[in-house]
């Protein structure tokens, strides 16, 4: 199988039938430095994933919102109880160094060896000064982001990893928000990933749509000059064997989070990046 490496946008991973389709990033010298064509590379088959047995789950005990869609989660993921870490910490957008450091302290203290990756049962806070708050539990917070906010990130130490365990194989744990605007909607997001387990590219199921956007914001859109070509017309899809369609959408009058939010309305839509 061939897959396509964006490597000027944020690293993503989908496991899809035993396959890989990474979307990662590498620091470039200038945004002068892009392909003539986009460019289609070999990557090698990952097989496993992580399961229950695998996650954190941390539930602030001071948000209602934290506590409803947290016990939710810990029941129908099946995460084990001693890897459930309840806690009082602010409800707030932004957490200062020393509330960060007091949070990542405890989650350390209270994670064992297997836990390689984390849950994070809350909307906010969602950042650490100027550091998204995910990014700051994964790979450690990075103060000179604040004073330069368009500069290249150090290199993660994930970027090309077949790994399926990040903390035991390079210790850190990926993390991810179950964000919601309210309770319902923070359940139903549950509720779609379990209906989601084991579907991707079975008999009978929809095919999944992954969108890749050209849009107005002009510091995003230099990524589009690395994204893949589509098949021609008599040429199959090559994800389509996944369960999974790859579409480019122009909207040049537009901002991102506007076209992503009409992109999102597709019953189908899994996944947009610009």
């Amino acid at each position: 199988m061939r897959s396509w490496f964006d490597l000027n946008g944020m690293w993503r991973l989908a496991i899809c039938a035993g396959f890989v389709l990474f979307v990662v990033s590498v620091p470039v010298a200038s945004q002068s430095v892009l392909p003539t064509k986009p460019l289609w590379v070999s990557v090698p088959r990952v097989t496993g994933h992580l399961g229950a047995a695998d996650m954190g789950l941390v539930i602030n005990l001071n948000d209602p919102y934290s506590m409803a869609v947290g016990e939710d989660y810990a029941r129908q993921r099946g995460i084990p109880a001693d890897q459930v870490l309840r806690l009082a910490m602010p409800v707030k957008a932004t957490l200062n160094v020393a509330e960060f450091e007091a949070l990542a302290l405890e989650i350390k203290s209270a994670m064992g060896p297997k836990v390689q990756a984390l849950a994070l049962a809350w909307t906010q806070p969602y950042a650490v000064e100027c550091n998204s708050i995910t990014s700051a539990l994964t790979l450690g917070f990075a103060p000179e982001l604040c004073s330069q906010t368009c500069a290249p990130s150090a290199p993660s130490v994930l970027f090309n990893q077949a790994s399926v365990r990040p903390f035991t194989d390079f210790g850190v744990r990926p993390s991810m928000l179950l964000a919601g605007k309210t309770v319902a909607s923070g359940k139903a997001l549950i509720d779609r990933g379990v209906a989601s387990d084991r579907q991707l590219g079975k008999r009978g199921v929809p095919f999944a749509s992954m969108v890749l956007l050209r849009t107005a914001d002009a510091a995003r859109n230099v990524r589009a000059s690395w994204y893949p070509p589509l098949p021609a017309m008599d040429q199959p899809d090559p994800v389509l064997a996944l369960g999974a369609q790859l579409r480019v959408q122009s909207d040049k009058a537009d901002l991102p989070g506007r076209v992503a939010r009409r992109v999102g309305r597709s019953p189908d839509f899994v996944w947009w990046s610009t």
